[in-house]
């Protein structure tokens, strides 16, 4: 499965020839096989790398088996460099040639599909569920202190009184325990597995039991919650961890693109538009960059420090290299900005971000 460490090392790649990027929806459900291999054919007639394209008809005819639901794949024959990436989740067809590897589609999975986990919890106890791109794994369960219900009006079941409030109570304090200890075990799944964001599914009472059970760090970090049973199977939850890890990105992404328009036109911390977020990326300003998936632009770079510029300017105002034409400065600053540890939100579309320039960030200071 592709991990971050393979993301870095795409990143790290410097190719001194271009780099063939491929991505192909594999998903046969509306076509054979046959047919997917055709459009793959197809797509490869507009490059002009026959050692690339020789490289990933092989592998594609000879190593892929054609069921995962999309496959990325990376070729310069040159260097000897060639890697595939079959993807359990879908991505949309593309093949460019470029300077360097084209990760955008990948960063957008790795942030909407990555690394989640999912707790279904009840008042006695938990599934727990690790969520990674398009994989989902039963990682472990918990079964607390079981909950009697007492019949109304029936003896108490502390000594010498009658009715039912004390039992009520009891009851109460059990499921407390319950979700005390739910919230305990899941606290040690969620760091054993790096989880980054949390789904809870359950009844609206138990969600909110449970998330209030855990430590604030863990609250943080609870992305989304809906109904579903505790019985549910594995084909039912998947279903269920698509659609909201989508959504919850969707609503994420959206909520930080007006963030940054407001920043930037306040003048406070955001900027807005290529040259802008190149520059807040250069200096290390840059906290969230957020990006069109599809947006690419020409522009400018120095080799000796690295800024970037749109602009067809003499020297580089940072160390007064000359600077040399890129065919992408998007794809570079996506690179950039991640090696910074800046956070990137790779978006497919959103209006408000393409009326103010396609690209935006917003800033650590």
């Amino acid at each position: 499965m592709f991990s971050e460490r393979d993301l870095q090392e795409l990143f790290d790649f410097t190719p001194e020839r271009p780099i063939l990027s491929l991505y192909l929806n594999t998903k046969t459900s509306e076509g054979t096989i046959d047919v997917a291999k055709l459009h793959l054919h197809n797509m490869l007639k507009s490059v002009d790398l026959p050692k690339d394209v020789q490289a990933i008809e092989q592998y594609s005819n000879m190593n892929y088996d054609w069921k995962s639901q999309s496959l990325a794949m990376f070729s310069c024959a040159d260097q000897g460099f060639f890697r595939a990436y079959p993807l359990s989740v879908p991505v949309n067809d593309q093949v460019k040639t470029t300077e360097r590897p084209v990760t955008r589609p990948l960063i957008h999975i790795m942030e909407t599909y990555g690394y989640w986990g999912i707790v279904l919890v009840d008042k006695q106890g938990a599934r727990l569920f690790s969520f990674h791109l398009g994989g989902l794994e039963e990682v472990g369960g918990f079964l607390g202190e079981e909950i009697k219900q007492i019949k109304r009006g029936g003896a108490s079941s502390v000594r010498g009184r009658k009715g039912g409030s004390s039992s009520s109570a009891n009851i109460e304090n059990i499921i407390d325990r319950n979700m005390g200890k739910i919230a305990e075990y899941a606290g040690a799944f969620f760091k054993t597995r790096h989880i980054r964001r949390i789904m809870i599914g359950g009844s609206d009472d138990n969600i909110v039991r449970f998330k209030e059970s855990l430590p604030k760090s863990w609250q943080s970090l609870v992305a989304a919650s809906f109904p579903l049973s505790m019985t549910s199977d594995h084909s039912e939850i998947l279903e269920r961890a698509f659609q909201v890890a989508k959504e919850a990105e969707h609503g994420h992404q959206s909520k930080m693109v007006k963030q940054a328009i407001i920043l930037a036109a306040k003048g406070s911390n955001g900027v807005i538009g290529l040259n802008d977020t190149l520059n807040a990326i250069h200096t290390g300003q840059a906290q969230t960059v957020l990006v069109l998936e599809s947006y690419s632009e020409h522009g400018f770079r120095c080799p000796g420090c690295g800024f970037m510029t749109t602009q067809a300017l003499a020297l580089c105002p940072f160390c007064s290299g000359a600077f040399i034409r890129i065919n992408d400065a998007v794809e570079m600053s996506v690179r950039v900005a991640k090696q910074k540890n800046a956070s990137v939100l790779i978006i497919p579309e959103n209006n408000a971000l393409k009326e103010a320039g396609a690209i935006a960030a917003i800033l650590r200071y």
